[in-house]
């Protein structure tokens, strides 16, 4: 155990494992690249990536890749094998995600979503457009646990607007 002082002069405990995890963490969010502004054409992420503009063209993030996606794009998201996504933003084409991948959806997504094999969370303030199916994975929309039991079994899913 590592004892940290905080900036209030308490002190706590916490395992080297948890301590290692969070300077990693740390190091990830100062090393991250930004990117405001237009990119035209497809892009492939392998490292961590914050996008605040627009993409016109497929994203594929695979391991390695960390994307935070604040901004807009205009074709299709496909997460590989150890790649990471957060979307705030709208994806106006489909989302796949691919086994041992993990996206969280807190934005817009106009086409539809296909987890193979990965975990897959929707928030409960994201809007869905399309279908949702699952394959094989984890598949989970907060605040529709009826949802989420269907969408394990791979049964299609088309959100409706209350």
């Amino acid at each position: 155990m590592l004892q940290i002082r905080r900036y209030n002069n308490q002190n706590f405990n916490v395992s080297r494992r948890s301590a290692n995890r969070a300077a990693c963490v740390m190091s990830s969010l100062l090393n991250m690249r930004e990117e405001r502004g237009q990119i035209s054409g497809s892009l492939t992420i392998a490292e961590p990536f914050t996008l605040w503009g627009s993409i016109s063209g497929d994203v594929n993030v695979i391991d390695g890749g960390k994307v935070y996606i604040r901004g807009s794009i205009y074709g299709d998201l496909i997460v590989e094998r150890g790649g990471r996504v957060h979307v705030f933003g709208t994806v106006a084409g489909n989302l796949r995600v691919a086994r041992k991948a993990k996206v969280i959806y807190s934005g817009v997504l106009l086409g539809d979503a296909l987890n193979e094999g990965g975990r897959l969370y929707v928030d409960d303030n994201a809007t869905l457009e399309g279908k949702v199916r699952t394959i094989d994975g984890e598949t989970r929309v907060h605040g529709r646990p009826d949802l989420s039991m269907h969408l394990r079994h791979g049964k299609p899913y088309r959100r409706r607007e209350q």
